[in-house]
Formats: structure tokens, C-alpha cells, sequence
């Protein structure tokens, strides 16, 4: 036994000391992994009254946010950071080239004033009509894409807005967010999935494409290029109620043919050409497609139903973004109003009370009973 111990602990001891040995043999690593910034903002409360004691502004940062009613006054300002080029990584760099970094200041129970004040580094850049961005009782949008940016230094663009509450009885509020979103534009929604600049898939819209009244999901290969790998989905109706036209079939393409798809006899899915069924390598390189792209849908085509540009945007629309948010609280002080009728039956209050009055009552008995009998 001892001699077991003995062997045991000699083999521990050799593995204990061949570890840090193995360990020390390693070269220096050395990746110069470069240090990125990222694009950020800020979104401040504003007192009303001018402070020419604060520092950088004329106006202080609110340390509280003051209760507000209807027509109180609102001040803030949203502040957004643009790093220098040489600190964006190279998926930053594609997003601001090929995607616009949307400022989107939303709010409620509040009425913007007509105008805001943009700041470039601090500096007075301009006043802007919000109307041309937004709506006053809903917020406004502002997109930075490489034509603010040309100079790839540090910028801080700054956006002061003045308010006035619209509502009593529920908080003001302010919503800003800063990022990057997948949107149609000109009928085209090119999708960026995974943050790295580059188009996985793009959808065009109907009325954008060859086929007509109908959506193509085109699913792109490394590169952001298309590869000819499509759904078509045709629709109909208009607005919101615009659906999948069950009467038609969703149509797949693949090396530049169309195919139907469809169940098969044995009710698996099939895709369809000119009456024949596709097989062997032609099923499989179609099933690849369609797991791709219905996997990116998040449903089967046969649970393809309504479909809006809204529905893609919603559902797609944002690649990376941060928001920041302050609130106003409410400052209506609501009274209940005196009411003279007796406590309804049933309720808690109302049965304690009664109670109480009859404990009393029957005390008040008992006690004039034994003065009676005194």
C-alpha cells in the first residue's frame, strides 16, 4: 500500500512540475490587437433659465427631473460621439459608408417647438426645421452617413429641443437611440445580420422587381453580391392588410431556374418544375436555399401570411444600436372627491366599521345592565 501511495504521488509530482514547464515553453504572443472606440450618446435634462456660472453651456444639466403638467416647458439635449476614423473598426467603417447611423429622438406627452439646434463640436451649426425630420408630437430623425463624416476626426454632434408638455395625469418622456437599421429604400431592403458591414440578404419590395406584385428575399454570399438564390412571394391587397397570395405559388430560384413549391404526393416538400419534380443534387441544392432563407424568415412557407415592408423592417430593421431615456414625472395631484353616502356593502372598510359599531353597542348594554341591576 505504502509503496502504491509512493507511486502515486511520484506521478502527481511529475505532472505537477511538467505543467509550468510545458507552459514556459510557449513564445510570446504578440497580436497587436488594435483598440476600438465606439460611436456613443448622451441625452441630458436642461434647466428652462440660463446659467452663465455653467460650465461649457449656458444652460445646467437638471440633477432631478421636475414633476410637469400640461404646458410645463421641457429643454434637453442629445449628444452624439463620432470617433476618430483610426479608432473604428473596419465593420463600423463599412456600416457608415454603406448604412446611415440614424439619430432617432422620440417623445411622448410632449410637443416638440417647430425648430432644433444642431452643434458641431460644441459650436453652433445650424437650426432646422422639425417638420422636414419628423413631427413635433412624435420626434425626428437625423442620419449620419460618410458626407458628415469626411473628415474622420473626432466629432461631437450635439441637438438642443425645447417642449411642452401636452397632457396631465402621465410622464413626459424622452426616448433617444443612436445606430444602425436595415430600411427599404427605393423599394430595396439591403439586410446587414450580423453587424460586420456586409450584406447577407436583400428583399425588394413590390413593384422593385421583375416579378411584379410580389417580395424577393434574395440570400447574398460573403461578399454582399446576390447569387441568383431567391424566394419569391407574391402578394396581394395593400397597406396593412397586404398578405401572402395563397391563390399563386411561392416560387424558389436556384442556377437560374424557378421552381414552385409545393408538397409532394407523400406530403413532403417538394419544389416543382414544368410538372416534374426536382431531384437528387438540383432537390438538395434547392433545399439549401430554402433553409436559408425561410430560416432567416423565422417561418414555413406555409405559414407565410401577411407581409408589409413594415413587417421586414420591424423584424429585421436594426443592426446595432444604444438609446438613453429621461422622464419627466407626472404632476398632477389627483383628489377624490368627498362623498357623503354610507360605505357600500362588501367593502373591507365598510364591514370593520360595523363591526366596531356593534362591539360598542353591545358594551354600551352591558353596561347600562348592571346599573339597572345596581
Amino acid at each position: 500500500m505504502k509503496k502504491l501511495f509512493a507511486l502515486v504521488l511520484s506521478l502527481a509530482l511529475v505532472v505537477a512540475f511538467a505543467v509550468p514547464a510545458l507552459a514556459s515553453g510557449w513564445a510570446q504572443l504578440d497580436w497587436q490587437i488594435p483598440v476600438y472606440k465606439d460611436i456613443s450618446l448622451t441625452l441630458t435634462g436642461l434647466d428652462l433659465v440660463q446659467n452663465t456660472a455653467a460650465v461649457g453651456s449656458l444652460y445646467a444639466p437638471l440633477s432631478t427631473y421636475y414633476p410637469v403638467v400640461k404646458n410645463s416647458h421641457v429643454h434637453f439635449y442629445a449628444e452624439v460621439t463620432l470617433p476618430d476614423a483610426n479608432d473604428l473598426s473596419p465593420a463600423m467603417k463599412r456600416l457608415l459608408a454603406d448604412w446611415a447611423l440614424d439619430l432617432d429622438i422620440a417623445v411622448s406627452g410632449i410637443t416638440l417647438d417647430d425648430t432644433f439646434t444642431q452643434y458641431k463640436d460644441k459650436a453652433f451649426a445650424g437650426t432646422f426645421n422639425v417638420a422636414n425630420y419628423g413631427k413635433v408630437k412624435q420626434g425626428f430623425t437625423v442620419s449620419f452617413g460618410t458626407s458628415e463624416y469626411t473628415t474622420g476626426s473626432k466629432t461631437l454632434w450635439g441637438y438642443e429641443c425645447w417642449g411642452t408638455v401636452n397632457a396631465d395625469g402621465k410622464d413626459a418622456v424622452v426616448n433617444a437611440s443612436i445606430g444602425f437599421y436595415n430600411r427599404f429604400k427605393n423599394g430595396v431592403m439591403v439586410i446587414d445580420r450580423d453587424m460586420d458591414g456586409v450584406a447577407d440578404f436583400q428583399v425588394q419590395a413590390p413593384g422593385h422587381n421583375f416579378y411584379g406584385n410580389g417580395y424577393i428575399v434574395d440570400a447574398l454570399d460573403s461578399k454582399g453580391k446576390t447569387q441568383n438564390t431567391y424566394v419569391i412571394f407574391p402578394v396581394t391587397g395593400s397597406g396593412n392588410n397586404q398578405k401572402v397570395d395563397q391563390s399563386k405559388p411561392i416560387m424558389i430560384s436556384y442556377d437560374g431556374q424557378l421552381y414552385s413549391i409545393v408538397k409532394s404526393t407523400v406530403n413532403t416538400l417538394a419544389f416543382m418544375k414544368d410538372g416534374k419534380y426536382a431531384e437528387g443534387a438540383v432537390y438538395n441544392n434547392l433545399k439549401a436555399v430554402y433553409d436559408k432563407i425561410f430560416g432567416f424568415l423565422g417561418f414555413g412557407y406555409e405559414e407565410a401570411n401577411y407581409m408589409t415592408d413594415a413587417h421586414f423592417e420591424h423584424y429585421f430593421g436594426t443592426i446595432m444600436a444604444q438609446s438613453q431615456k429621461i422622464t419627466y414625472p407626472n404632476g398632477s395631484i389627483h383628489v377624490n372627491p368627498v362623498d357623503p353616502r354610507l360605505p357600500q356593502t362588501g367593502d373591507n372598510a365598510s364591514i370593520i366599521g360595523f363591526a366596531m359599531i356593534a362591539v360598542a353597542m353591545v358594551a354600551a348594554a352591558v353596561v347600562t345592565f348592571k346599573k339597572v341591576r345596581a
